[in-house]
């Protein structure tokens, strides 16, 4: 390659106007052994660029990356499957029956399970409200017992 044309290619480099070919032929020439003693300070750097590229181009054709989404992937099924059997479970056991069919509350701190001591306070405690209409105390009553039955 001619000198001129190394000069007008370098500078096109450092205003950002070359193209990938015109790129590759820096690097090529800079690849040399015997480059002129005036362009001698770039040949290190064009040298560095073309020696991380190669590596980052092995980096990327490694097999690691691909063994982490095989990781990834079978990872992300296992929680699934592990998770569909737990709620298949907790549903298979609740048609069952064999979980607890109680109502519990905690009053001042301490629990309840007494379903008429929990309908007695939770009235009191609607009876007791000081702000709001007569509205929304007879719809929290409805709803209230509505649940008893």
């Amino acid at each position: 390659m001619k000198d001129n044309n190394i000069k007008i290619l370098i500078e096109k480099y450092f205003e950002g106007l070359t193209s990938l070919d015109e790129e590759q032929k820096l690097r090529d020439y800079f690849q040399q052994e015997n480059v002129l003693p005036e362009w001698e300070v770039y040949k290190s750097m064009f040298q560095y660029f073309t020696l991380e590229r190669d590596e980052k181009k092995q980096a990327f054709s490694s097999p690691r990356p691909r063994t982490k989404r095989i990781l990834l992937r079978w990872g992300s099924t296992a929680a699934a499957a592990c998770l569909l059997l737990f709620i298949s479970l907790r549903l298979f056991l609740n048609a069952g029956g064999t979980l607890s069919k109680t109502s519990q509350a905690y009053i001042d701190g301490k629990k309840y399970t007494d379903i008429e001591l929990i309908r007695t306070e939770t009235l009191k405690s609607l009876e007791n409200l000081s702000e709001g209409s007569e509205d929304a105390y007879s719809s929290q009553i409805e709803a209230l017992e509505i649940f008893i039955k």
